[in-house]
């Protein structure tokens, strides 16, 4: 999972308009249905025992590194002696949007959708987040500076096809999802849902960090993806900072709201007092904040709230103070975090704050180097062991239907700890493993039990500028004077003179007439063009190394037909590990060179072919296949209750004879 900084939808603070489900109606009308005969006849049999299942997905878990150390993952080891272990079989391109949208519906992409972390909206070749939308309030009323919508706006899921938990609950199946990625806002579920990955934070975004000081050293570069450096000043033991809120829609132009936050220095005791929103605290160099919640107004008399949690780096002989993206209080969230819209805040009560940005693990520190590598680890196991701390309460109330529960963990502390770094990335699969053991322990003979995984992982050693290529093959064009940038968004791109280009992190697409807005290509063209680009792309070599970088390319119609294909790439580009499309190139952008070393802190990744990476299927049941692929996952649910499949789903139940 992951990517390069991408916009998410921006964050609307809006009251949503409660809507009735018909599913909940149809729900009704099956268990009446159900229970009509024993009413007539007066039958009084026992019921037979009702199957749970729970599904645990452990994102990024690679199955080549559980072998590697399967003496450290005891209960792992277990399942695979007394239930099964396969590798999963991803999808293509092996993106964990594309991954999990198929879990969910039991489609392939054709079906549902989503090819891409990255589309683009082909009138001005522009990319956009593939996972939600946020519409506007349809009508406001504009009252001097302020603007009050009287209709609710919403954050749509552009996700198409149904849930795969909707036919459970549609058959009498209750269920509860929590963290399903993709999944936001949430899809209905009767115990309960709260959303993971692609839940933005208070920013809009998927998560700026804010960090403080007045080390030189740290404005060499101060933009950062996925971050704000500020400089600070220090002159004295107190220090008045700034922090930087959400825009507020509530006022004309949207300005971002600016929250108060002093710092007291000691600097002999080398700790620090915060005042910030809900209080103060204290720190010493090292530590970590409990979750500390901010309050900002948006209209008179109307407050939103946020939390953060704070990290002391230094105070001498440099002040660095680091701030988390302000995440969405799910006590009082300002979006539609969960279903019921309370239940976020039944969740808090129980188990205290917790993270509700969706990728939460600070990867984006670590890559600006604000963060150290253990700093990394540090702030990874404090979302991991707050996820945990969710599932054991979640699991508590496990009595019946099926539950799944995500762990991003293993998935964002691999991207920043893979390979090199591997003695650092087993005690993250130690705690995967401990889980799995607690979890073992609770479950009766009813249950099944799926552990999954969307991918698996491989190097990332170095980037392609596929732009680049295809500007050096005759693809691609620059505007005349131009000359190869990093500027994302195809600026210097003459569109007359290109016939192909790359976007996203696996995409290819022809600047096609009647599609692009200034499309060159005509259909009776695409034949010998593709012959061509197949031809080349597939010899394309690291002058280096002399490797070859692309294994195949897939045509990406022909591979997953369906009614949603309006997003779809013309074509998947399947690498060889190690190389990977750089995210210069999946923005837009035409670097002069077309190979290079990765400089990033993000060394492992997975969009690569995915033959390379796949993931993992374990059971407590002993399968009937050997071949299991993600579309398999909810087939295999939905027969474990003996409903029937519906007919938009192309997987197999995984337990089934072959046929």
């Amino acid at each position: 999972m992951g990517s390069d900084a991408v916009p998410s939808p921006r964050l609307l603070l809006h009251a949503m308009t409660p809507k009735s489900s018909p599913r909940l109606a149809r729900a009704a009308l099956f268990l009446l249905a159900a229970g009509l005969p024993a009413l007539v006849t007066g039958g009084c049999s026992q019921p037979r025992a009702e199957p749970k299942v729970l599904v645990l997905g452990f994102d990024g878990m690679d199955p080549k590194f559980v072998r590697r150390y399967a003496e450290r993952l005891p209960h792992l080891t277990r399942l695979t002696n007394e239930g099964s272990f396969r590798e999963l079989e991803t999808v293509m391109p092996p993106q964990s949007p594309v991954a999990w949208s198929t879990v969910i519906t039991g489609m392939t992409p054709g079906g549902h959708g989503i090819f891409d972390f990255v589309h683009r909206e082909p009138d001005g070749v522009t990319p956009f987040s593939s996972m939600a939308k946020a519409m506007p309030p349809d009508l406001v009323l504009n009252v001097g500076k302020y603007v009050i919508p009287l209709t609710g706006g919403e954050t749509i899921p552009l996700r198409k096809g149904r849930p795969f938990w909707e036919v459970l609950e549609d058959g009498g199946v209750p269920t509860a999802m929590m963290k399903m990625p993709t999944d936001y806002p949430p899809a209905p579920a009767e115990r309960g849902s709260l959303s993971g990955m692609g839940t933005p934070d208070m920013m809009g975004t998927f998560g700026t960090f804010q960090f403080f000081s007045d080390d030189p050293d740290e404005f060499v570069t101060p933009e950062v993806s996925g971050g704000q450096i500020h400089r600070v000043e220090v002159d004295g033991p107190r220090l008045a900072l700034t922090l930087n809120g959400p825009s507020n829609g509530y006022v004309e132009g949207e300005p971002t709201i600016q929250i108060p936050m002093h710092v007291d220095l000691d600097r002999e005791h080398r700790t620090i007092r915060v005042d910030l929103g809900s209080g103060a605290t204290v720190l010493a160099e090292g530590d970590w904040s409990e979750w500390l919640t901010i309050s900002f107004e948006l209209l008179p008399g109307i407050t939103g709230t946020g939390i953060v949690r704070l990290f002391l780096k230094e105070v001498e002989p440099r002040f660095k103070l680091y701030v988390s993206p302000i995440n969405i209080d799910p006590a009082a969230p300002a979006q539609p975090i969960s279903h019921p819209a309370d239940f976020s805040a039944e969740l808090a009560e129980a188990v205290g704050p917790f993270y509700t940005q969706g990728m939460a693990e600070e990867t984006k520190g670590l890559s600006a180097h604000v963060l150290s590598r253990d700093d990394f680890v540090t702030q990874a196991n404090i979302v991991y062991d707050e996820e945990i701390r969710l599932y054991e309460h979640m699991l508590g109330r496990f009595d019946r239907g099926m539950m799944f529960y995500y762990f991003s963990t293993t998935d964002q502390a691999a991207h920043m700890l893979w390979g090199d770094y591997e003695h650092m990335l087993v005690p993250i699969y130690e705690k995967a493993d401990a889980v799995v053991g607690r979890t073992l322990e609770s479950l009766g003979d009813d249950t099944l039990l799926l552990i999954i995984s969307d991918h698996g992982f491989a190097r990332f050693d170095r980037q392609v500028h596929l732009n680049s290529w295809l500007m050096q093959e005759g693809f691609l064009a620059l505007k005349p004077g131009a000359v190869p940038s990093r500027t994302a968004g195809f600026v210097d791109v003459d569109w007359t003179r290109t016939s192909v280009y790359a976007m996203g992190l696996n995409g290819l697409y022809f600047n096609l007439v009647g599609r692009e807005a200034q499309g060159v290509v005509t259909p009776e063209e695409i034949p010998e063009l593709t012959a061509r680009l197949q031809r080349r792309i597939t010899k394309l070599k690291d002058p280096e190394t002399n490797e070859r970088m692309v294994e195949l390319l897939y045509d990406a119609k022909a591979i997953y037909p369906g009614e949603h294909v309006e997003y779809a790439p013309d074509f998947l580009v399947g690498f060889f590990p190690p190389y990977r499309m750089s995210p210069e190139t999946g923005l837009g952008a035409v670097p002069a060179d077309i190979v290079e070393d990765n400089p990033d802190e993000w060394i492992g990744d997975h969009c690569m072919s995915h033959t390379h990476v796949p993931g993992v299927l374990f059971s407590n049941r002993k399968d009937a296949t050997d071949a299991p692929h993600l579309q398999d996952v909810p087939v295999t649910v939905l027969r474990a209750f003996d409903l029937p499949v519906p007919s938009e789903m192309v997987g197999r139940d995984i337990f089934a004879p072959p046929s």
